[in-house]
């Protein structure tokens, strides 16, 4: 057997039904002033954007919100985010949503953690140029919500960046963006519409497949990558023909996990 390397993110992972109620208590061992990073409609709509508000603001936390995430996050959707984290002293960024809000999150933490007096861009942390700025532990932590199953950013020290201007969409990596917290709430999967059960649950098989056929791949990603393919063989149909279907959605949901 050849030799390998396996990351290992040092992560509290919250796994079940309800436990968007452990943010408040789990948060406050982070820090104390979050920028709590949203789409635009889906998780006020539902409601779970007040009820994060209010369970952190219950424990005394401070929370700014920032609502301006869209598909694909730009350069400038991230550095405005980073701005108001900047301007509002915040020392925890929360992203509540799916992968662009969390991948968002991520971004913010880079550019607001490494702020020293500079207005940073996250570009200048991208791969693209031949001698990148380093993402450090200045990096601010990062907190995860996940509201969909399919792009395991919650789990992952991956986030995705679009560049209008330049027109490429790039990966920023480095395990400071992992976050140091991560909650699978059931409840908040449940509410997702078929077609985004069906888009996101391909889109996880896609990273699957790809793992499991690359080069790089070793003994431990491969067994992530069978278990997590026949979860969502056999839980697909079921979570997209029942939304409320509990065992679906968490068989679903550790697909996810075992894919990012």
């Amino acid at each position: 057997m050849e030799s390998f390397r396996y990351f290992l993110p040092a992560m509290n992972l919250i796994f079940g039904r309800g436990n968007l109620e452990c943010v408040r208590s789990e948060v406050k061992k982070i820090g104390k002033k979050a920028l709590l990073v949203t789409g635009k409609k889906s998780m006020e709509k539902l409601g779970f954007l007040k009820k994060s508000i209010d369970s952190l603001e219950k424990e005394g936390l401070d929370v700014v919100h920032y609502g301006e995430v869209e598909p694909n996050p730009t350069v400038d959707i991230v550095n405005k985010g980073a701005e108001k984290a900047i301007d509002s002293c915040c020392d925890i960024i929360i992203g509540l949503g799916g992968g662009s809000a969390i991948d968002t999150a991520k971004n913010i933490a880079v550019v607001a953690g490494h702020y020293e007096g500079e207005r940073r861009s996250i570009w200048e942390f991208a791969g693209v140029h031949d001698k990148p700025r380093q993402i450090t532990l200045k990096t601010l932590p990062v907190v995860a919500i996940t509201s969909t199953s399919g792009t395991g950013s919650h789990v992952s020290r991956f986030a995705v960046v679009t560049n209008e201007e330049t027109r490429e969409k790039i990966g920023i990596m480095s395990p400071f963006i992992c976050p140091k917290l991560s909650i699978v709430d059931i409840d908040i999967l449940s509410c997702m519409p078929s077609s985004l059960t069906s888009k996101t649950g391909f889109d996880a098989l896609t990273h699957l497949m790809e793992c499991f056929v690359s080069k790089r791949g070793n003994p431990i990603t491969d067994l992530y990558c069978l278990k997590a393919m026949e979860l969502i063989f056999d839980y697909l149909p079921r979570a997209y023909n029942d939304g409320g279907d509990v065992e679906a959605r968490e068989a679903m949901a550790l697909a996810d996990i075992f894919a990012g």
